[in-house]
């Protein structure tokens, strides 16, 4: 009965990687059906994007907002949702709002496979993600402080991505979010993280064999570190 058991398991789980492999489309997929602070930094910006260098967060965080001419997007009863992103840079602040009203929303794939763009900047008004960026093998840094919920596949097989800054909302992690990351070192998990189905917890972080996990010293974080065999460090 007990090896019956432990091959189920594996089955599960063996499952579960398979489908976190497959999940991404390929090419520059936009989802039409689903439902971001002045000037930039000339000197020191236009230097680090011409040598190619690795993106910061301080550079990320001073760039200027991307205009609304760089998106495909769709007005709802609720705000504006991103369904495409068209333009050229390859640093991207989405705006808060379009013409005053606040965008709500990004659908799946914006700025995933194919897409160029290297560093993100999601405004705090987004407060949902899912496969948003899967399979993007150039982005380096993406800032989502303000996002909730982290749906499945949302960092899917990001194997460039050096860091997420992830805020003090977020309570709950999809299938594979961050599966693959391999250069991911370190991301921060909040007090308000409280679960993760236990059947898709082994494929939240696999492949991130560099990863520490940084939370409150007794939080869900903790324990969840703890059970996958990820490094833990207090914040």
């Amino acid at each position: 009965m007990k090896r019956y058991i432990s091959l189920l398991i594996f089955a599960i789980f063996a499952f579960l990687l398979i489908s976190c492999s497959d999940s991404q489309s390929s090419g520059n997929a936009t989802d039409t059906d689903s439902e971001n602070n002045g000037d930039s930094i000339q000197t020191t910006a236009e230097s680090e994007k011409k040598d190619n260098l690795p993106l910061t967060e301080e550079y990320l965080r001073s760039y200027k907002v991307a205009p609304a001419s760089d998106f495909e997007y769709k007005l709802r009863a609720d705000g504006y949702h991103i369904t495409a992103y068209i333009g050229e840079d390859d640093v991207v602040v989405i705006p808060k709002e379009i013409d005053g009203t606040p965008v709500i929303s990004i659908a799946k794939l914006v700025f995933a496979n194919k897409s160029n763009v290297r560093g993100v900047l999601i405004p705090d008004t987004i407060k949902s993600l899912d496969s948003t960026f899967g399979n993007n093998k150039s982005i380096e840094i993406v800032i989502c402080e303000g996002v909730e919920n982290m749906g499945p596949n949302v960092f899917n097989s990001c194997s460039n991505i050096k860091q997420i800054i992830l805020g003090d909302s977020l309570t709950t992690i999809g299938e594979c979010s961050f599966f693959s990351c391999k250069s991911l070192k370190e991301i921060y998990l909040a007090p308000t993280f409280v679960d993760i189905s236990e059947s898709i917890a082994p494929a939240v972080f696999f492949g991130c064999k560099q990863l520490t996990i940084v939370g409150e010293a007794g939080s869900y974080a903790e324990t969840f570190a703890q059970e996958q065999g990820i490094n833990f460090r207090a914040k």
